[in-house]
């Protein structure tokens, strides 16, 4: 150090200042105040006994870390970063939500959470619903899993597991349903897994690419939008319509030889749509064969859908959609139903890729009709507007999709990955098509080619003169042509169509006739369509009739039998005739109950609607003529009861048939009184519907009625699980209640709470529902329920508390606190001092309360700790310091005079590192050495201020010899702080007269 004493400097050694900005304790983080120190040869780090820190500091201007809940922590780098986990959220009291593939009724869903731990557990109850408790413990993202039960649709359990997220504490609703499987499952194959980005992402790729028809409009969320009377028909038809696709995807593998189950299926379609296309080509765990052939089941199953003849398990699937609905909403009116949805937009787009993709598997004359019908979509439309504009019944020939991927080589189930592919670098537009033929004449009996080359197209088909699935371009040979022959190609793409015909004719007259729709309903009209070469007029014949123009189009109709149109056209030499069939479209039948269950002695209400029927028969539940549309109220019923109704027309007939069963029985038990005290009686009431009888079990037993008011139940001195099974010709059903204990209460009292130091207290205490006690706080072990015990020779002021426990868990914590009264010491480090030194004070309270310091110095005012010591300013003249220490209305008062003589004032610079190169975090303090003899020093002053730089010695007459040392805060080799005392600095000399 460089020592200098006032009015006197000593010499200092010719060594460099070194410049560090210093950090106290208190601030650290903010620059303080320069200091210089000259540092000497003989700097050496050793340890300070005693010492400890009690909070962690960083590098000053380094941006240290500070626990932020008064933990304590290693001391951080200057430069990095901090990883924090997310606090722990909070659950919900109660999750609800609707469990679909169709309806599942019966359904075990478990929650767990984010490490896996089942945290609640429940079924689903007649209306696929179910609610789940989460513990406010629960780690999020907690996710549903619904397994078995009865899918309401099929009669069978589900094929695959139902998987649900909830976020954050903050989500209510929960739908598991397929499409929520399949955002779940796409978020997890998604980098990160199942993150609240990744689920948002999912959700969005779900919806854009294989929504099944869901309205985002009407369904915003799928996992958390309820499920309502304004939704529930989009949300049973889209559910439905997923787990068909799944459902034929996965039928249609295992016929190709392939072992995969549906939930296999469901993950590889999750994980393709997982880089937000589903086009086959996946980041992680899809399958490329899985998305081609599901292309051709999603052809299908939304072909059937949007003109609502879905078929699930072989069946037409309308009226038990229907019903399903009304079951998940039985307030639902009557036009809530499968007629009323919409086709959305984003449906039809799905539908129209894939079909551009499906085609090529079996190219049908309907399917392109329906693919171009499609191309025209504008407005969102009911499926019978939208049936009404198709050319001809396309249903059917979609159907047999799976069936032609079924039968297909590999090579062409992956040229349909191909054409998905091409779909993502493809303009947005219609494809464009340039057709040409070699010779527009030939000879009968010739041949010629027919070329063609499309853009932007992901397939083409022949559909006249060529057949069959045709690549974008190519030359193909036509067959020996033996009449004017029209060459017709359809190239398609997820956007639109193109169609464009060739015409080859003979020398001789040649005339086509072709009709639009070869197949129309009763009533409905039709447009011609004829050409000619080589002849001079024409004429019609057959179900049409006049002079005819030589080529174009006319509409004929309405149409209500099988029609023959005939065009005879002459040259003036030779006549040719050639005629196109109008037949009616083979009868349509729609028979739907209100509702497919009833309770014991309930009358099912029958829907139905035709077209081409001119008679109707009912059988089996009911008989007699019925019209071809309207509606029937039948006789009660107590069996499940079959309903059939045969309808017959020009084209052939149609019979539809109807199951109405008895519902199951219901049943609601609940107890007047959940919590009971030990020995009490519990109060029950329950009722029951569709039953004839019930039966007790658990803590009661025995025959009951099927409805009980307040009935009591007694002897119960534990908790208690009490069951009810009541039967009925619909099954039984069975409900429990758990009547709980009373919490035990506890009360702990004092005879008094104020004492003096050493003196005793009673303590007395009760509790209920309790069997016995547990002390804590500055008493411990068992207690009774009820007695009192006297606590001696309390020295300071302590907190006695008692907790109690019975069956019924365990009270709150009863406390009381005693409170000793104070005495307190106060002492200086001098009596005598220098004017303007400082001096050590130090105090003690015994007994606890609050302790006030008063004196003129700002340092020791006011409110203080009841143990500590401070460092006073400078003492210009003798001065009274008093502690006053108050606890329960008692002060204890202490004082202590410190009078100012001479003195001889030392002054020093602080340093900024050790000898041994050991960088000073912080100065903590100095200590002052000096005696009689150098290098002898007997008398210490610490100066705990690391601020100071100067003390007043009180040095009596004589030599004196003094130095200083430096407390400082030091970085070990493992980085933690630690405080050392420095070697002796420079000794400066003073003589006293």
């Amino acid at each position: 150090h460089q020592m200098v004493w006032h009015n006197d400097t000593f010499a200092a050694n010719p060594r460099s200042n070194i410049k560090a900005n210093a950090c106290r304790l208190d601030r650290c983080g903010a620059q303080t105040d320069t200091l210089w120190m000259h540092k000497t040869g003989f700097w050496a780090a050793k340890a300070l006994i005693g010492a400890a820190l009690l909070g962690l500091l960083s590098a000053c201007g380094g941006g240290g870390s500070y626990p932020q809940d008064g933990s304590s922590a290693s001391a951080k780098p200057a430069t990095g970063s901090v990883s924090v986990a997310p606090p722990t959220a909070v659950g919900p009291t109660n999750v609800s939500g609707s469990v679909g593939d169709g309806p599942v009724i019966d359904a075990h869903i478990a929650a767990r959470d984010n490490t896996g731990a089942l945290i609640a557990e429940t079924t689903s109850d007649s209306q696929a619903r179910f609610r789940l408790a989460i513990p406010e413990s629960a780690k999020y993202p907690v996710t549903i899993t619904s397994s078995g039960g009865t899918d309401v649709i099929s009669g069978v359990s589900p094929e695959f597991d139902m998987k649900s997220v909830l976020n954050d504490a903050t989500q209510a609703i929960a739908n598991v349903t397929p499409i929520t499987t399949l955002i779940v499952r796409s978020a997890n194959c998604r980098a990160g897994g199942l993150t609240n980005q990744n689920i948002k992402a999912a959700r969005a790729a779900v919806s854009e690419q294989m929504s099944a028809g869901l309205d985002p409009a009407k369904v915003p969320d799928p996992i958390a939008t309820a499920v309502t009377n304004d939704n529930v028909a989009e949300n049973v038809k889209a559910n439905q319509v997923l787990a068909e696709i799944v459902t034929r995807t996965t039928s249609t593998l295992q016929r190709k030889g392939r072992t995969i189950t549906a939930a296999e299926v469901l993950e590889a379609l999750a994980c393709d749509v997982a880089d937000d296309l589903f086009d086959g080509s996946a980041p992680s765990g899809g399958i490329s064969e899985v998305s081609n052939v599901a292309q051709a089941a999603t052809a299908a199953v939304l072909t059937e859908a949007i003109v609502n003849q879905l078929q699930v398990g072989g069946k037409d699937a309308h009226a038990a959609l229907d019903a399903a609905i009304h079951r998940v909403a039985p307030d639902a009116p009557d036009t809530v139903n499968t007629d009323a949805v919409e086709i959305s937009v984003q449906v039809v787009a799905e539908a129209r890729k894939a079909l551009a993709a499906a085609i090529p598997l079996q190219p049908d004359a309907a399917l392109v009709s329906l693919a171009q019908s499609l191309e025209n979509y504008t407005t969102p439309l009911k499926p019978s507007d939208l049936a009404a504009t198709l050319q001809t019944d396309a249903a059917p020939s979609a159907g047999t999709l799976t069936a032609a991927a079924q039968a297909a080589p590999d090579a062409t189930i992956a040229s349909v990955g191909t054409i998905l592919h091409v779909r993502t670098s493809s303009p947005a537009a219609p494809p464009s098509l340039a057709l040409a033929v070699a010779a527009a004449e030939v000879a009968s009996g010739a041949t010629t080619s027919i070329t063609w080359e499309a853009s932007r197209a992901n397939s083409c088909v022949g559909i006249r003169g060529l057949s069959g699935s045709l690549p974008t371009s190519g030359t193909r040979a036509t067959a020996p042509i033996t009449r004017a022959t029209a060459f017709t190609i359809t190239c398609l793409n997820a956007t639109g169509s193109v169609t464009k015909s060739v015409v080859v004719n003979l020398p001789t007259p040649t005339v086509t006739v072709s009709a639009d729709k070869p197949s129309v309903n009763r009533g409905e009209s039709t447009t011609l369509h004829w050409s000619t070469n080589r002849v001079t007029s024409c004429t019609a014949g057959g179900s049409w009739s006049g002079t005819r123009a030589l080529s174009g189009s006319a509409v004929v109709g309405p149409i209500t039998a099988d029609s023959r149109f005939t065009l005879t056209c002459t040259d003036g030499k030779a006549a040719v005739s050639q005629a196109a069939s109008v037949r009616i479209a083979a009868p349509t039948l729609s028979l739907a109950a209100n509702t497919l269950t009833v309770g014991l002695g309930g009358a099912p209400t029958l829907k139905w609607s035709t077209l081409n029927v001119d008679s109707c028969t009912a059988s089996a539940g009911w008989s007699g003529d019925q019209g071809p549309s309207g509606q029937a109220a039948l006789r009660s019923i107590t069996t499940n009861t079959n309903y059939t109704l045969t309808c017959s027309g020009p084209a052939g007939q149609i019979a539809k048939s109807v199951t109405v069963g008895i519902a199951a029985p219901t049943l609601a038990l609940a107890s007047a009184s959940p919590s009971i005290d030990v020995g009490s009686s519990a109060s029950l009431s329950w009722h029951a519907t569709n039953a004839t009888a019930c039966t007790a079990s658990g803590g009661w037993s025995g025959a009951r009625p099927v409805d009980g008011t307040n009935v009591a139940v007694a002897g119960l001195n534990t908790k208690a699980t009490l069951s009810l099974t009541c039967t009925g010709p619909g099954g039984s059903v069975a409900r429990s209640v758990d009547i709980q204990i009373g919490v035990p209460t506890a009360t702990l009292t004092a005879d008094r709470t104020g004492i003096n130091a050493g003196e005793s207290v009673s303590l007395s205490w009760t509790s209920h529902n309790a069997t016995g006690c547990t002390a804590s706080g500055a008493w411990t072990g068992a207690k009774a329920a009820a007695s009192s015990q006297t606590i001696s020779g309390i020295a300071t002021s302590a907190t006695y508390s008692l907790q109690c426990a019975g069956s019924g868990g365990v009270s709150a914590l009863s406390s009381v606190t005693v409170s000793v009264r104070p005495s307190v010491t106060l002492t200086a480090s001098a009596a005598t001092v220098a004017p303007n030194s400082s001096v050590t004070l130090t105090w003690n309270a015994v007994g606890g309360g609050a302790c006030i310091a008063s004196s003129p110095d700002t340092k020791f005012s006011g409110p203080i700790s009841a143990t500590g010591s401070v460092v006073t300013s400078p003492i210009p003249g003798s001065r009274t310091f008093t502690v006053s220490c108050t606890n329960a209305g008692v002060a204890a008062i202490a004082s202590t005079t410190v009078t100012t003589g001479n003195a001889t004032i030392v002054q020093w610079v602080a340093p900024s590192t050790m000898s041994d190169g050991s960088q000073i975090q912080a100065l903590h303090g100095f200590n002052v050495y000096y005696g009689n003899a150098s290098r002898q020093y007997g008398q210490v002053i610490e100066v705990l201020d690391p601020r100071a730089t100067q003390l007043a010695l009180p040095l009596s007459s004589g030599t004196w010899f003094v130095t200083v040392t430096a407390i400082a805060e030091i970085l070990d080799n493992a980085n933690n702080i630690q405080l050392r005392e420095s070697a002796y600095g420079d000794e400066a000399q003073k003589v006293v007269p």
